[in-house]
């Protein structure tokens, strides 16, 4: 089963497309995920979603550097819609 999902991911990425795995509470889609990106040689950057993430949260990084924080670009394409803009139209 894990291995069909992997497979699928693999899909997605070669075509250039996003992933989001939905599933019960539980361990497995991060061990998926976790799986994929070792099987791939790729780095983890983990990301806490809560009611209160913005686009720009998702789209920035904020770093502080000798006492002064910075805010980086991270986001070179658009974002699949966040929850609140869903909700709102």
């Amino acid at each position: 089963m894990i291995t069909q999902h992997l497979r699928w991911i693999m899909q997605k990425d070669l075509l250039g497309q996003d992933v989001f795995l939905i599933g019960p509470p539980g361990p497995l889609r991060r061990s998926i995920a976790m799986q994929y990106l070792e099987l791939t040689k790729r780095e983890v950057e983990y990301v806490a979603l809560s009611r209160d993430t913005t686009e720009t949260d998702l789209k920035q990084r904020r770093e502080i550097r000798s006492g002064t924080a910075f805010y980086i670009d991270q986001a070179s394409r658009p974002l699949l819609p966040t929850k609140k803009e869903i909700t709102c139209n």
